[in-house]
């Protein structure tokens, strides 16, 4: 996303980074036997939280990736949203670019 493109847009994300491999290991950990995990993705300003549990409440796991990790990372002040994800999707297309040989970078 341009720069133009984020500033224009009130209430957006932006963030890229070049260590796509290195999220996609942090991300695969979380990753169980489940073809339907769905995680809780929250934004905020400090950075962005993955979280899951399973459904007997016995397991759970949370990833934080502080803003401080990604190359650029814009986040509006008052932005705070969560939402669900199915962690599966997200690994099979983050998967296509961290087994990209090229140092191509991946913006969010």
């Amino acid at each position: 996303m341009s720069d133009s493109q984020g500033q224009a847009g009130h209430g957006l994300l932006i963030c890229k980074t070049f260590y796509v491999r290195g999220l996609f290991q942090v991300l695969l950990a979380m990753k169980t036997g489940s073809k339907q995990q769905v995680c809780s993705v929250s934004l905020a300003t400090d950075g962005i939280t993955f979280r899951w549990e399973d459904d007997s409440k016995t397991l759970q796991c949370s990833v934080f990736l502080k803003s401080e990790l990604f190359n650029e990372y814009t986040c509006p002040p008052d932005m705070h949203s969560v939402f669900g994800l199915q962690l599966n999707l997200l690994l099979d297309s983050l998967g296509v670019f961290a087994s990209a040989l090229s140092s191509s970078s991946l913006d969010l």
